[in-house]
């Protein structure tokens, strides 16, 4: 098993399954590699703002703003948004 491989099984798995996939990884060098941590990141919505407790209207705007900010830091998660074979209709 390598990364290559690892990431191939996670996007057969990610188009098979309808719903959320909730990934436990162990130690094994395979799920410390650079390519699968950057593969296996949360959004926007599922790590930041999604499942944060919200207090209101303003505290909504400060989160999604601040998770906003981090994915300017991280230009190859935004990149891989756009190699998600379900949003290939963005690219026509």
């Amino acid at each position: 098993m390598n990364a290559d491989r690892f990431i191939d099984f996670l996007k057969a798995l990610l188009d098979s399954v309808q719903g959320k996939v909730f990934l436990i990884v162990d130690g094994h060098p395979v799920h410390k590699a650079k390519k699968v941590r950057e593969f296996t990141e949360n959004n926007v919505k599922n790590d930041r703002v999604g499942r944060g407790v919200i207090m209101s209207k303003d505290d909504l705007k400060a989160k999604a703003i601040s998770a906003l900010r981090r994915l300017q830091k991280l230009p190859h998660i935004v990149r891989g948004f756009f190699r998600d074979p379900h949003l290939a209709y963005i690219l026509d």
